[in-house]
């Protein structure tokens, strides 16, 4: 297992490395450059009856120019000495490891050979289907400048590649990721370096040669998807102890042995299913990753922009290169131009590493992720049906075909409906409805209620009120954390770690919490208004009661001639001031409201002899009550002071009334006859006190026996909108 216990200067490494990349692309130039050169391109005509190349290209300033022209066909290439070679497609491929089978892979070497020979006579002779020779003296090098755009291309994209993964383990050395990161970088480079040489050659290369680059390009493929396991043992946390880098990079020199040996005849097996293999190792540990980075968002965040920019260009690469050579098809898009995919992933996996902005890919990276391992299973099976069970080809195939569709799409059709990752519109159409519902519902404050709501849209680990000028929500600490501004009396909250801190805050968070903000303020907007409308049209109906009602009453109580018909609407007069004042006046404190409670009831009391005690226990004595809350309270202390003056035969009433943080209470008890409780209901009394507590949203119970007193508790929540 490699240690890195030593720290370089980064500009040191960034320097030793490019020396050593300069003179290993002097290697690649040499090996391109020294090689016969006649000026022209080769393709292979499709349309061809019989079997030979055709000249696509023709350089201007080439041994060839005046020779050979652009769409002859050459069937034949000749030595003076009379060695020849009848060509075929197989002379002008592009990837050697395109073939399926090692004799066929074999059978390139053996005809480059003789080809490369033939080039390197003082001339050469080129014969077409009419039989017409065309002899030629080839160039002993080739120019620099002649060497196509592809090969440019592929040696742009390991360069990309290697500079990107350099840089990141240069100004990271403490951590095992970078370094494999970086490791798995060099096999890459060294692997698109090899394919550019002999992937644009003309016509042949030395055939030593040849091989040794096929086999580096062999190399690096293996020490790119080692290395990539690897890292996924050890970022962004280390999985165990177990000497996993050591028993992968064996794995892998097996592969390579196995290849290198031709141990087997099926090239696939030992190239394309090796390294689809060790695609589904990556996976699977992907997965452990995920389970264990549950409690660290920043080591979350790195895994997912990790999996993201990984898995999606190994699936465009795979899916367009290795899955259709398996089947026996050319590839869709040919490895030449795939290289272009990786020095994407190197871009993105670099700045998610160093930069740590994953905010946008929550929601469907892990949809992603899932299709391509969907295929992975697919190809795997296929596999497994040819090689163990020693199927056809066709046979395999029919039978994976009926397996998916009856068995296996289905399947995975419910698993992805149980795990997938929600779509950002579906997780806002089911947020809403209980944004909303919360939003307008009475019973808390709207302090309360957004403290709710935050903490069920996001479940973050801590949330604390702050100061913030800001009007929109802010995400900080590179995603940790999410800042809220207040609204009205609202205050401003910061959020730390969404989702119990199995994820960092994104974009969609900030969105999210802007618009609820949004909603929260109109709501209260229209509850103010209501508020507004609702007070307003009570004073106007206790104004009409004063005006009309009340001046009625009065008259009756001056002009009535029956001393009962005045004594009734002298009460009613006096209940009706009551009810007025509960339309129109101020809110109460219950300071003061305690005072009044008490002067009526020692009133009360003192008029049937009856001994009356009030004590409070109250945390804050500026807590207001509304008018109707207040009179709403005052009423139920008096219907029941009344049936115990009436009914109970007491010789005392006790009144306690404490309160919580969260709650009034209320007791009042005597020692008189006492009663049932299961009766209490029947009066109408009892009933009118029972609509008053549900007004208040409040609570009350009764505990009572025959000859032993009575006892009433209710309770009332302090953050009622009611009171």
């Amino acid at each position: 297992m490699i240690s890195i216990k030593r720290e370089y200067p980064p500009f040191s490494i960034l320097t030793i490395g490019l020396t050593g990349v300069l003179i290993y692309l002097l290697f690649i130039f040499s090996s391109a450059s020294q090689v016969p050169w006649i000026g022209v391109e080769f393709d292979h005509p499709g349309n061809s009856s019989t079997d030979s190349i055709i000249i696509i290209n023709t350089e201007a300033k080439g041994p060839a120019a005046s020779l050979l022209k652009t769409g002859s066909e050459i069937t034949e290439v000749r030595a003076p000495n009379g060695q020849f070679v009848k060509l075929s497609a197989i002379d002008i491929v592009v990837e050697p490891d395109d073939k399926a089978t090692y004799s066929s892979y074999n059978e390139i070497f053996e005809r480059q050979k003789k080809l490369y020979t033939i080039l390197n006579s003082p001339s050469v002779t080129f014969i077409t289907p009419e039989l017409q020779t065309i002899e030629i003296s080839p160039s002993p090098s080739r120019p620099l400048s002649s060497l196509p755009k592809l090969f440019w291309f592929q040696i742009s994209c390991a360069l990309i590649v290697l500079l990107l993964g350099l840089a990141v383990w240069a100004f990271n050395q403490r951590e095992r990721g970078p370094f494999y990161y970086a490791l798995a970088a060099i096999g890459l480079f060294i692997a698109i370096t090899a394919s550019a040489v002999y992937s644009t050659r003309e016509l042949a290369l030395e055939p030593e040669l040849f091989l040794f680059l096929s086999r580096l390009n062999q190399f690096g493929a293996m020490l790119f998807s080692t290395c990539g396991t690897i890292l996924l043992w050890h970022y962004p946390t280390k999985l165990g102890r177990f000497p996993f880098p050591l028993f992968v990079f064996l794995l892998g020199a097996a592969f390579l042995t196995a290849n290198y040996l031709q141990l087997t005849n099926n090239l696939d097996l030992t190239v394309r299913y090796s390294i689809l293999f060790l695609v589904l190792v990556d996976m699977a540990l992907a997965f452990v990753q995920w389970s264990k980075t549950a409690r660290d968002p920043v080591a979350r965040a790195r895994l997912k922009w990790f999996v993201f920019s990984w898995f999606t260009g190994i699936l465009f690469y795979i899916s367009l290169v290795f899955l259709p050579q398996i089947v026996g098809h050319k590839p869709l898009l040919h490895q030449t131009m795939a290289w272009g995919f990786f020095p994407l992933i190197y871009a993105g996996i670099a700045m998610g590493i160093i930069r740590y902005k994953l905010f946008n890919l929550d929601r469907w990276v892990l949809t992603a992720w899932y299709w391509f391992a969907c295929g992975m299973f697919i190809v795997l099976f296929d596999a497994i049906l040819v090689f163990s069970l020693e199927m056809t080809a066709s046979m395999s195939l029919i039978i994976t075909l009926a397996i998916a569709g009856w068995l296996y799409f289905p399947l995975r059709q419910r698993v992805l409906q149980q795990f997938a990752p929600t779509h950002s519109s579906d997780y806002l159409n089911t947020t809403y409805p209980t944004l909303i519902q919360a939003a307008v519902s009475s019973g808390k404050s709207p302090n309360k209620h957004w403290q709710n709501m935050l903490e069920d849209l996001f479940k973050p680990l801590e949330m604390v009120p702050i100061t913030l000028e800001a009007k929109t929500s802010l995400i900080a600490s590179d995603g940790l954390l999410l800042k809220v501004p207040g609204f009205n009396n609202v205050p401003a909250y910061q959020l730390r770690c969404a989702d119990n801190g199995r994820r960092l805050f994104c974009q969609q968070d900030q969105q999210l919490a802007n618009r609820s903000k949004e909603l929260f303020e109109y709501v209260q907007k229209q509850q103010k208004a209501h508020s507004d409308g609702v007070e307003k049209e009570r004073k106007r109906v206790a104004r009409d009661l004063h005006d009309d009602v009340g001046a009625k009453l009065l008259s009756i109580v001056y002009r009535s001639q029956d001393e009962e018909v005045s004594d009734l609407a002298r009460e009613t007069l006096s209940e009706l001031r009551n009810v007025m004042q509960g339309l129109e006046s101020d809110p109460v404190t219950l300071e003061h409201a305690t005072t009044l409670i008490r002067e009526e009831a020692l009133q009360r009391c003192h008029l049937f002899d009856i001994e009356f005690t009030l004590e409070t226990f109250v945390n804050d004595q500026q807590f207001t009550l509304s008018p109707r809350a207040f009179m709403n309270i005052r009423r139920i202390i008096r219907e029941v002071t009344t049936n115990t003056l009436k009914h109970a035969s007491a010789s005392r009433i006790d009144m306690l009334l404490f309160t919580t943080p969260n709650q009034l209470m209320l007791s009042i008890s005597d020692n008189g006859r006492g009663f049932n409780p299961k009766g209490v209901s029947k009066g109408r009394g009892i009933r009118n006190i029972n609509t008053r507590i549900t007004e208040l949203k409040g609570e009350i119970a009764w505990h009572g026996e025959p000859d032993h007193g009575m006892i009433m508790v209710f309770k009332l929540p302090l953050d009622s909108e009611e009171h």
